[in-house]
């Protein structure tokens, strides 16, 4: 074991992955704009209309998820006869520290609409307008029935092809109709992208707990979200202690695992007491070939040691749900992963495949390997558990590499776990040469 452990680590050294993702692109015509952040797309014709928005839905495969089409409502400027103003001209200008792209529209009487992409992980955007008035209209992307407004605010909430929100906030402007009648230099907020509420407390802190209220009254928020809510909300204050999602993923996994281990630890304590029980329970199935007869012995057997057979198997069912919902709160920021920090030797979370993954997909092998030979009961089951475990990890393998991270993570602790629990009991596993039947190892003879 002590040689394949140093094999895989001197792998694990020679393998450096670096992968380079733009910042953003922007193409544009006489009649039309698109702009490609790493997390959505946006396209706007000369005449200020966004046309379309589109949200990454993963990264992985780079599938980008259409959630507005322009209807006449991309914060179109109306005057009192209800004829549109339009510009006559555009200009785009970047941020000098690559924070924002802005795109200006010019008008006859020297107006100007901007809207102005942040590039960031929060899906917002800013749109103001100087020396311009009218009735501003704007954008949904739901049917009424999922738009609420409160005053000042408006939300949208669509649930299909993919849960997604966009949220406006008019200021000191009261919204009636779907729309704001401006008539002085004013600026605004929006947040368009998927329904996560983290991120859109960060563009509206102040009026978040309103937002709320008005997404329960659009059907965004049901009693699983507040289940999903409170792992997400950790691990994002895990994500801004320790300034990365490396780290986080990290302490996220052995927080959990050590809250759950009363649980780990009963089912474990269930399978070894099922496990010292095995040299009985094979001479009851020798001595009695009648199913039913075998079965009242063995649950004789069982009575007599006070154990549950279903014990193991029912603390393992109630981790799953658990565990299930902990891959959610990570894979909730897989997006996010794009603007990590460097971590290691990855550049960029968000990212799969597998140059990108070997060096995790490697561990996580080394590590299942291990656990399958400390834990089966006989070589057959160790190479049955071990083929699961190993093929297991290469077919995911393009996952974003914030999520192996946590499956390696739980592997690692697992060894530290298995240990401790099988010395505890006294309870010795397979070594490598029986897992390969070699046999015991030879003694040296000395001369």
């Amino acid at each position: 074991m002590k040689k394949l452990i140093l094999i895989i680590g001197l792998i694990v050294l020679g393998v450096f992955v670096f992968s380079q993702t733009p910042e953003y692109n922007i193409t544009s015509s006489s009649t039309e704009i698109d702009l490609h952040m790493r997390l959505y797309k946006v396209s706007l014709d000369n005449y200020g209309h966004m046309k379309s928005f589109e949200i990454l839905q993963n990264r992985s495969n780079t599938l980008f998820i259409k959630i507005y089409s322009y209807y006449n409502d991309s914060f179109d400027l109306y005057d009192e006869n209800g004829n549109e103003i339009l510009p006559t001209s555009f200009d785009i200008s970047e941020d000098h520290a690559n924070n924002f792209i802005e795109i200006k529209y010019y008008f006859d009487n020297g107006g100007i609409k901007s809207y102005r992409f942040y590039n960031d992980p929060y899906y917002n955007f800013d749109i103001s307008f100087k020396n311009l008035s009218g009735k501003v209209v704007i954008p949904t992307i739901s049917y009424p029935n999922t738009v609420s407004t409160d005053n000042e605010l408006l939300i949208s909430y669509l649930n299909n092809p993919i849960k997604s929100m966009f949220v406006f906030d008019a200021g000191n402007l009261k919204i009636e109709n779907q729309s704001i009648t401006i008539s002085k230099d004013i600026s605004f907020k929006a947040y368009m992208g998927p329904s996560k509420f983290i991120f859109i407390k960060q563009i509206f802190p102040e009026k978040y707990e309103r937002i709320k209220t008005l997404a329960k009254s659009v059907g965004a928020i049901n009693w699983l979200w507040y289940i999903n809510y409170g792992f997400v909300t950790f691990l994002w204050w895990l994500y801004r202690f320790t300034g990365n999602f490396g780290w986080a993923i990290m302490i996220f996994t052995v927080v959990i695992r050590l809250i759950l281990y009363p649980l780990y630890h009963k089912q474990t304590k269930s399978m070894i007491e099922m496990r010292k029980l095995q040299p009985e329970i094979e001479k009851i199935k020798k001595k009695y070939k009648d199913p039913q007869r075998q079965q009242q012995a063995l649950m004789e057997l069982y009575k007599e040691h006070k154990i549950n057979p279903a014990g193991g198997c029912l603390t393992a069912f109630i981790q799953l749900p658990i565990f299930w919902v902990l891959y959610g709160a990570i894979n909730y920021y897989q997006g996010t992963f794009a603007y990590n920090p460097q971590f290691l030797i990855w550049s960029d979370l968000s990212q799969g495949g597998f140059s990108q993954n070997i060096v995790l997909v490697l561990l996580s092998v080394l590590a299942y390997l291990y656990n399958a030979l400390q834990s089966a009961t006989d070589r057959k089951t160790a190479w049955n558990t071990s083929i699961m475990m190993v093929v297991f990890p290469f077919l995911f393998i393009g996952l974003p590499t914030g999520i192996f991270i946590y499956w390696v993570t739980n592997a690692v602790l697992q060894i530290f776990i298995t240990y401790y629990v099988n010395k505890k009991n006294n309870v010795k596993g397979l070594t490598l040469r029986e897992f390969l039947g070699l046999g015991p190892k030879p003694y040296k003879t000395s001369k």
